[in-house]
C-alpha cells in the first residue's frame, strides 16, 4: 500500500454528486496518477469560490471514474455540481503518508475525547500505536509537547499528565530503529584498492575460470568447447566427418535433399586451386608445331622474342626410342659385296651385279648350259635318283639311262618328253 501523486493534477466534475456517493465521474482523469491495487491519493473537491471544500481519499481510478472515501482530514461530506473542481493538493495527510512511505518513521493520529489522557491502540487511520521509548515526537494540535508533559515507556501507549480537550488532535511520530550499514574507512578502502591490478596492466579480458599461478598470466593454448560462446551450437549444426565420403569442393551445389553427395564428373578451372595460374605459365598448343622429344634441350634463354621452338635437324641414335636395338639386328655394310663371304645385293636395276659364276654354288634355276648367256642347255645322260612327276610336265634330251635301283614315276595328268 503506497501513496501516489502527480504534479498539476486537476479536472472538473462531469456530473452532480451528493454527500453520500463513493464514485465520482470527472471530465478528464489523465493527469491523475495510476493507482495499483492498494495504492491511494488525496483529492480536494471545491466550488469555484472555494467556499465549500472536501478532502476525499481516492483508492481507484478507472478511466474517468474515481472511487473515493469521503470526508477525510476533518472535512465534511458535501454535495457538488458539474464544473466544480477535483484537484490533488498538498494536505496534511498526504504529507504524512509520504513521510511514512519514504522515511524511517511511523505516524499515528488520534482525536481526543474530553479529558482523555491515555492514547493507545488503533488511531483514526486504523494504525496500531507502536514505538521505541525515547524515539518519538508527540504533538498536540500541531504543537510539540515536552517529555515532561507525558509518559511514554511501554512502547504501546502515551499518557498525558493533563487531560486533553474535546476534539484535540494528537499526532505521534515514532522513529523506527536503524543501524549503520557495513562501511569502510578511507584508509581501509585505500589498502584494499592497493592490492588490485590497475586497468592499464590488463592487456586482455581475463576469461572466466582462469587460474593465476603466478604474477604473469599465460593464456592456455587450448580451450574446452564449453568456454567458447556459441561453439557447441555451431558444431551441432554441422555434418559429422563420418557422413562425408569425399572432400566437397568449394562451390559444390546440393540440389536435392539426399544426404549422399554425388561428386561432379567435371569441374570448372576456377574451382581447382592454382590451376589457372599453372596453365597461364604453360605454352599454348598453337605455339608447338611438332611434338618435342624427350630430353630436348632449349638453349635459347630469350623468352621474350623466341617463343617458337626450332626442332634440330639431327638426333643422336640414343634419343630415338628402340633405334639402337633395331640397328643391332641389321647387317653392317661391310657384310655386303661381291667378294668371298659376303652377301650380294641387287643393283639399281634390281639385277645381280656381274660376278664369277663359277663361284656360285647351290643355285636352283635354269640348270647347266653352254655358251654365252647359256645359249645351249645341257642335261646329264644318267638318272641316279628317284624322280616323280606330280601334275607336272618335263623334257629331257636322250638317250637317257635310269640306273638300277632308281625309278622315274609319271603320275596321271603329268607328261615327260624325251627327245
Amino acid at each position: 500500500m503506497s501513496i501516489q501523486f502527480t504534479n498539476d493534477a486537476t479536472t472538473f466534475l462531469a456530473a452532480n454528486i451528493n454527500a453520500s456517493v463513493t464514485t465520482i465521474t470527472v471530465v478528464d482523469a489523465s493527469s491523475f496518477p495510476t493507482l495499483a491495487a492498494g495504492d491511494h491519493t488525496y483529492i480536494t473537491l471545491s466550488t469555484p469560490t472555494n467556499d465549500t471544500k472536501e478532502i476525499v481519499k481516492c483508492t481507484a481510478i478507472a478511466g474517468n471514474t474515481l472511487t473515493v472515501i469521503r470526508a477525510q482530514e476533518g472535512t465534511t461530506a458535501a454535495s457538488f455540481t458539474i464544473e466544480d473542481r477535483a484537484q490533488i493538493r498538498i494536505t496534511a495527510q498526504l504529507f504524512r503518508d509520504i513521510m511514512l512511505a519514504y522515511a524511517s518513521l511511523n505516524s499515528y493520529r488520534y482525536t481526543a475525547t474530553a479529558g482523555q489522557t491515555t492514547f493507545t491502540g488503533t488511531d483514526i487511520h486504523s494504525a496500531t500505536l507502536a514505538y521505541l521509548p525515547n524515539n518519538i515526537i508527540v504533538m498536540l494540535n500541531g504543537v510539540g509537547m515536552g517529555t515532561v508533559d507525558y509518559t511514554a515507556t511501554d512502547g504501546s501507549s502515551i499518557v498525558f499528565n493533563v487531560g486533553a480537550t474535546l476534539n484535540d488532535e494528537i499526532t505521534i511520530v515514532a522513529f523506527t530503529a536503524f543501524g549503520v550499514s557495513d562501511h569502510y574507512k578511507k584508509s581501509e578502502t585505500d589498502a584494499l584498492l592497493a592490492g588490485k591490478v590497475d586497468d592499464s596492466q590488463v592487456l586482455t579480458n581475463v576469461p572466466s575460470g582462469a587460474l593465476f599461478t603466478d604474477t604473469a598470466y599465460t593464456h592456455p593454448a587450448n580451450h574446452a568447447i564449453s568456454v567458447i560462446t556459441g561453439l557447441q551450437a555451431a558444431l551441432d549444426g554441422k555434418v559429422d566427418d563420418s557422413q562425408v565420403l569425399t572432400n566437397v569442393p568449394s562451390g559444390a551445389l546440393f540440389t536435392d535433399t539426399n544426404t549422399v553427395y554425388t561428386h561432379p564428373s567435371n569441374h570448372a578451372i576456377s574451382v581447382i586451386t592454382g590451376l589457372q595460374a599453372a596453365l597461364d605459365g604453360k605454352v599454348d598448343d598453337s605455339q608447338v608445331l611438332t611434338n618435342v622429344p624427350s630430353g630436348a634441350l632449349f638453349t635459347d634463354t630469350n623468352t621474350d622474342t623466341d617463343t617458337v621452338y626450332t626442332h634440330p635437324s639431327n638426333h643422336a641414335i640414343s634419343v630415338i626410342s628402340g633405334l639402337q636395338a633395331a640397328l643391332d639386328a641389321k647387317l653392317d655394310d661391310s657384310q655386303v659385296g661381291t667378294t668371298a663371304n659376303k652377301l650380294v645385293a641387287l643393283d639399281g636395276s634390281a639385277k645381280l651385279p656381274a660376278v664369277d659364276g663359277s663361284q656360285l654354288t647351290g643355285l636352283v634355276g635354269g640348270g647347266p648350259s653352254l655358251g654365252t648367256n647359256s645359249i645351249v642347255r645341257t642335261n646329264s645322260k644318267v638318272i641316279a635318283e628317284n624322280i616323280t612327276f606330280s601334275n607336272q610336265n618335263g623334257m629331257t634330251i636322250g638317250p637317257i639311262t635310269v640306273n638300277s635301283g632308281y625309278t622315274v614315276t609319271v603320275d596321271s595328268g603329268s607328261t615327260w618328253v624325251i627327245i
